[in-house]
């Protein structure tokens, strides 16, 4: 049974982090840096609450530095993954974010040296195991999209492709976190409880700097230029009626090139 206890946590892993997209989709006014903070929000009280379950102090206080940062680099891989949901839809991006797993393979093994006590022969298998994942995550960004929510501005080829870019750098972050738990769990023996709870004030403050960093970053960003409009003036604002008798001259437009220049400013009066 110790065998099939983690595979049955990790099955219920995956179903609980797959599944935190679906009230994303259910709310589409909610941007990517707000998502984030609410989930980073959920996370703290989950810690908060499951804690006393598996109780204990962290052996020291680095370790706790170094799950706070931990938070850091899994908050931003996530607001990375909500982006890419955004832009692309959630089925290829997280098909792409299959990679966590190669690069966590690659950090447990060269970090970690989880791989020391293999066979060559698992270790190849193994290897193989992380191509077929590699290869699959490239023909799944290669395939044809439409997946994306309407509206986000996701429509157009530019910002599909931004999506599933970020969908390729996420699980750098992610993989990053999870060398940090294996570290400070199975390393250095850092208790479960503690050390979620130590993550949390991370993923919390690096909620909200990615929210105010994102938000500048859009105030800095330049208005998009007016629509044309026909006897436009230099300045791209639409003809006002002084600009126009001053076109025509001192004397008031016939009535026939009054409704031509009805038609042409719009329904409102001249």
């Amino acid at each position: 049974m110790d065998g099939v206890t983690p595979l049955l946590w990790i099955a219920i892993s995956g179903v609980l982090f797959g599944s935190q997209f679906v009230p994303q989709k259910l709310c589409p006014a909610f941007a990517a840096a707000a998502y984030n903070i609410s989930m980073a929000l959920g996370i703290a009280l989950v810690s908060a609450l499951g804690a006393p379950f598996a109780p204990g102090p962290m052996p020291s206080p680095l370790l706790a530095l170094l799950a706070l940062a931990g938070g850091f680099l899994w908050v931003a891989g996530n607001f990375l993954l909500i982006f890419a949901v955004q832009r692309a839809g959630m089925a290829r991006p997280f098909s792409i974010i299959n990679l966590t797993s190669v690069l966590s393979f690659i950090g447990g093994g060269a970090l970690l040296g989880e791989l020391g006590g293999l066979s060559s022969a698992r270790v190849a298998a193994m290897a193989v195991g992380v191509g077929v994942v590699v290869l699959g995550s490239i023909l799944v960004t290669l395939s044809s999209g439409g997946g994306a929510r309407p509206g986000s501005g996701s429509a157009s080829s530019g910002g599909e492709m931004g999506g599933l870019a970020a969908a390729f750098v996420a699980p750098a972050f992610f993989a990053a976190f999870n060398v940090i738990v294996a570290h400070i769990i199975n390393q250095r023996g850092g208790p479960l409880g503690p050390t979620f709870v130590s993550f949390s004030p991370g993923i919390v403050i690096g909620a909200f700097l990615l929210a105010l960093t994102n938000r500048l970053r859009a105030g800095r960003a330049p208005a998009p230029p007016p629509p044309h409009r026909p006897l436009d003036s230099a300045s791209g604002a639409p003809p006002s009626r002084s600009s126009l008798l001053r076109a025509l001259g001192a004397k008031p437009p016939p009535p026939r090139m009054v409704l031509s220049l009805r038609c042409l400013s719009g329904p409102g009066p001249l």
